[in-house]
């Protein structure tokens, strides 16, 4: 029973050893662009200065993206607003079961026009890289032709 427990044990460990080493490599070396491009994106929220109301910039943001109010299923991650008050803008990108990363929005006054903030308070990685990348990319691009 003892050598069982301890095969189990070794075993765990190698797969922990192999699961760390993939996540090394993809980062370092085969999808370092990826992460280099996601680590920007999820660390440094973007601000842009608009010549747009607060309300119209709001509905500008929501014409860009156009995204359902909920998830579409339980199986293909997308994009959808989870919540929207005059100011902010929340969008989840995830399934009915997981959320793979949550983009903010935040709108405010500034003069005649409003300034836009994007940022990313939450997020997920897929084998040391931002799980939906793409998808975030898009939806970061959108958001801030929007404010144009």
């Amino acid at each position: 029973m003892l050598i069982l427990a301890a095969l189990v044990g070794v075993g765990l460990v190698l797969h922990w050893l192999r699961g760390a080493f993939a996540k090394t490599v993809n980062r370092n070396v085969v999808l370092r662009g990826q992460h280099r491009r996601g680590q920007q994106l999820v660390s440094a929220p973007i601000t842009v200065a608009s010549e747009h109301e607060l309300s119209a910039l709001s509905a500008r943001v929501l014409g860009h993206v156009d995204v359902p109010a909920k998830p579409r299923n339980a199986v293909y991650p997308t994009i959808y607003l989870a919540e929207q008050t005059p100011q902010t803008l929340t969008f989840i990108c995830g399934t009915r079961l997981q959320t793979l990363f949550t983009a903010r929005v935040d709108i405010q006054e500034d003069g005649e026009g409003s300034l836009l903030h994007f940022s990313v308070p939450s997020w997920t990685e897929a084998d040391g890289i931002v799980a939906q990348l793409s998808q975030l990319e898009e939806l970061k691009e959108k958001v801030v032709s929007a404010a144009a």
